[in-house]
């Protein structure tokens, strides 16, 4: 059951500069810049992506999902011969 509206966007995305100004906003434009910068080119983003893991498995438990056995793409059980198939 889908419970967002119709055009949902699922990307989370941040402004490293954003970030920099909201924790340190006394800092020089140039250096939040400076910061920003570092942090985008140099940061390690399979961090923030293995960070999601226990965030899916909290929804799929209050979802009532069941994620056993699901962690291979979902393929169909549904062979269609096209054009013949072999002779």
């Amino acid at each position: 059951m889908t419970k967002v509206p119709f055009n949902f966007d699922y990307n989370i995305t941040f402004n490293a500069l954003d970030v920099v100004d909201g924790f340190y906003p006394a800092l020089t434009q140039d250096e939040k810049e400076t910061l920003a910068y570092d942090i985008a080119k140099n940061y390690d983003y399979s961090i923030t992506f293995e960070d999601l893991l226990p965030q899916i498995e909290i929804a799929a438990e209050e979802n009532s999902i069941d994620l056993a056995g699901k962690e291979e793409p979902y393929t169909s059980n549904n062979i269609y011969v096209i054009d013949g198939g072999v002779k």
